[in-house]
């Protein structure tokens, strides 16, 4: 959107004389943009790393048209009246389809707002060819254009096209690979066409590690979001002083046009009010348990290590360093810089070759070997369980902890391994 509004700008700017500014907004973008670019190319350590997922998983998170224009049960106008709405079962899961709905009063509103600015833009080109002469009743008629009862005023703006062009773009971006409509079978043969976008996500950096493309939609609902609020401002202005009534009219698509897109406030408190229920029953127990056994700066390594959501806050609360980390891409970053013993014990767990390799880390590279009971990643999760996976991870602990070579600390959560006086040798 920031390079869509610069372009608009540089481009005003470039038709009223100033070419030099013009010019040097177009640059200083464009080496912004660069720049970051190339330094992010330094930052990641080439591919090695593991985070470029295959085409069809962008094609997976990549959203479906349908989804743009079916209201889902989540939303607060179905949830208030009790609204059956239809059940999606594409490709691509639940993730990337409950906010996707655009509204259809919203899209009413932008595209009376560019109809509005294609008829200013018309009505400017016809003073243009009238040789109007006054600058002052020119730039007036040029600023606004009537509707086509004669009512509506809206202001020509280049940024409102800018913001019309960074949605359309986004939205582009946002489908990923192929071009999908009410697909139900996996696969991007399945899709209805290749997009041009499938370059950009095999080939340009960042893009190709990012997955979950249907994030992209949130940039094109801003910008309908802006555009809507134009058409509404046109409204305004054309119908403000006219009736009371129509004010009211006004006022009350307002009111719908935001109701119609809105999630159902009621679920998302109650999930706000568990998801604050379950941080603090985080914090109070594996956390808490975490802060008693563990030394503050001490380095450990947490087994089974994975894709660990909890590590990034436990680890900077209780004061410890870790090999471990989430989410997603860090953990990648993190696996690909592991010293060989660690990746080793990780892989291996759990083992015949367990206890050796914990016994190879304690003594080369790590303080302390917390064996966890949760899922570090599900735990995060409200209403998650893995009772079945706990227990098995239980049984690992016990296990190890019969290993004259550790020394071990047993708590609800988690089984502390440190090294034996002696025991493991560098």
């Amino acid at each position: 959107m920031i390079g869509c509004l610069v372009a608009a700008w540089a481009v005003r700017r470039w038709r009223g004389g100033a070419r030099l500014e013009a010019g040097l907004a177009v640059a200083t973008w464009a080496l912004a943009a660069g720049g970051s670019a190339f330094l992010y190319t330094l930052w990641v350590p080439g591919d090695a790393f593991g985070t470029s997922s295959d085409l069809e998983v962008f094609g997976l998170f990549g959203v479906d048209l349908v989804t743009l224009f079916v209201p889902r049960s989540t939303m607060l106008i179905p949830a208030l009246f009790g609204i059956s709405t239809p059940t999606l079962s594409l490709w691509g899961g639940a993730a990337s389809i409950q906010y996707n709905y655009l509204g259809y009063l919203c899209l009413s509103l932008a595209a009376g707002l560019l109809v509005a600015m294609s008829r200013a833009a018309r009505r400017r080109r016809e003073l243009a060819r009238a040789d109007v002469t006054d600058a002052r009743t020119a730039d007036a008629a040029t600023e606004s254009a009537m509707d086509g009862a004669g009512r509506a005023r809206v202001q020509v703006t280049a940024e409102m096209l800018a913001v019309g062009v960074a949605g359309v773009i986004a939205l582009l971006l946002s489908l990923g690979p192929v071009l999908k409509v009410g697909q139900t079978a996996p696969g991007l043969d399945a899709a209805v066409m290749e997009l041009p976008t499938a370059w950009l996500y095999e080939n340009v950096p960042g893009l190709a590690a990012m997955r979950a493309v249907y994030r992209w939609h949130v940039v094109t609902r801003w910008c309908l979001l802006l555009l809507a609020a134009g058409g509404l401002t046109a409204l305004w202005r054309g119908w403000r002083g006219t009736s009371r009534a129509r004010a009211v009219v006004v006022v009350l698509i307002a009111v719908l046009a935001v109701a119609e897109v809105a999630p159902d406030l009621m679920r998302q408190r109650t999930l706000r009010e568990n998801a604050i229920e379950h941080v603090a029953f985080l914090r109070e127990g594996i956390v808490a348990e975490a802060d008693e056994m563990l030394v503050d700066g001490e380095t450990i390594l947490l087994l089974p290590a994975g894709d660990d959501f909890l590590v990034n806050y436990m680890v900077p609360v209780i004061g410890v360093s870790s090999y471990n980390a989430g989410i997603d891409k860090n953990y990648s970053l993190a696996l690909a810089n592991w010293p060989k013993t660690v990746r080793a014990t990780v892989a291996t767990y759990p083992g015949p070759d367990t206890a050796r390799h914990i016994c190879a880390v304690l003594a080369n590279h790590a303080d302390a070997v917390v064996l966890a009971y949760p899922d570090l990643r599900s735990v995060v999760l409200p209403g998650v369980t893995d009772a079945e996976g706990e227990s098995e991870r239980r049984a690992v602990a016990d296990e190890l902890a019969q290993d004259p070579r550790f020394d071990v600390e047993r708590g609800e959560w988690m089984t502390v391994l440190r090294a034996a006086d002696g025991s493991c040798v560098p």
